[in-house]
């Protein structure tokens, strides 16, 4: 019990930096990028990425596994655990005021919708997959929206560019890691 414990615990940090790391670095926010783009935050946008960006992260999830060791049951057991809580997260949910106490100690659908906000102070932040313990021990934590609540990148806000074939060539698109709402996405 206590190595599915400590399993978590590795797991759930590794996953803090591997998406901090999909915003930091270019080409991998590239590929990431799909995920942010979607305008209308629900269920779906939880499987919403781009087929390299899933081969990335396999390759990246078996790295650690292989390097930590961690027992292969913990691994689909957190995989499962993290697929439903993230489901739950981009859920076009808002918690009743009695239950805004489960931000401290939960990623909730109020915490991460957050993380898709077009701007970019607000999606540089709440990177965690089940618990908010990462993001405020590396000061990465926001609570509120600063403005007006919008989802999505400006640039591929239009019908056109949520078509299916927009979508897998978008990240030959995107130019840059996240910029601030004052910059573009787009080289052009």
């Amino acid at each position: 019990m206590i190595a599915l414990a400590a399993s978590f615990v590795v797991l759930d940090f590794s996953g803090y930096w591997m998406h901090r790391l999909l915003h930091k670095i270019p080409l991998l926010w590239r590929l990431h990028a799909l995920h942010h783009s979607d305008t209308d935050l629900d269920v779906t946008t939880t499987i919403r990425h781009h087929p390299i960006e899933s081969l990335v992260q396999m390759l990246l999830d078996a790295t650690l596994t292989l390097l930590l060791g961690l027992n292969p049951d913990a691994i689909v057991l957190y995989a499962g655990v993290a697929l439903a809580a993230q489901t739950f997260q981009h859920g076009n949910v808002v918690l009743p005021q009695r239950l805004r106490w489960l931000n401290r100690w939960l990623i909730t659908p109020d915490l991460h919708r957050l993380h898709h906000s077009t701007d970019y102070a607000e999606n540089n932040s709440n990177f965690g997959d089940l618990v908010p313990l990462w993001d405020h021990l590396f000061s990465t934590l926001r609570l509120n929206f600063e403005g007006e609540y919008k989802v999505g990148l400006s640039e591929f806000s239009d019908a056109n560019s949520q078509r299916l074939d927009k979508l897998l060539i978008q990240p030959f698109l995107v130019v840059v890691a996240p910029v601030p709402a004052r910059q573009s996405y787009l080289g052009s």
